[in-house]
This record gives C-alpha cells, sequence and structure tokens, in this order.
C-alpha cells in the first residue's frame, strides 16, 4: 500500500504541475489505474484497503512517516549525485 500510495502522490504533483485545471483529476485518475494495474489491484480492493487505513489512523499515521522517510532518503540520494 505504501508504494502504491507513494506513486499516487507522485502522480498528483505531475498533473497539478502539467494540466490545465480542467484536466488535472482526469489526468491522474488515468495514472492512478495505471498504478493500480502496476501493483495488480484494481479500485475496488484499493478503496477496500485504504478504507482500513482510513479506520485506523495510528497505522496509516505509521505508513505516511514510512513514505516521508523514504521520499527523504531518495532525495538524499539524489542530491548527491
Amino acid at each position: 500500500m505504501k508504494e502504491i500510495l507513494t506513486d499516487m502522490h507522485y502522480a498528483d504533483a505531475y498533473a497539478f504541475q502539467e494540466f490545465r485545471a480542467d484536466s488535472i483529476y482526469r489526468a491522474a485518475a488515468g495514472m492512478y489505474l495505471e498504478i493500480f494495474e502496476k501493483y495488480g489491484v484494481d479500485t475496488a480492493e484499493f478503496n477496500s484497503s485504504f478504507n482500513y487505513y482510513v479506520e485506523h489512523p495510528d497505522v496509516l499515521d505509521k505508513m505516511y512517516q514510512a513514505m516521508i522517510d523514504s521520499l527523504n532518503a531518495r532525495e538524499s540520494r539524489i542530491r548527491e549525485e
């Protein structure tokens, strides 16, 4: 789930930078479908899983902290190159 959400956040950032306001959500939705395909899940499976995390905010917080740590590490590697 962490990897899926990370990719979805990247998709959101890309859509907000590259598309007009009236196209952002459609573009992001298309990228979400590609992400789901990449990880072998469908929209229903994702929504079911995400709802679990929403109902367990302590687990969601830990996952987001792990995502932040991973992104910070990635940023550090890129800056070192």
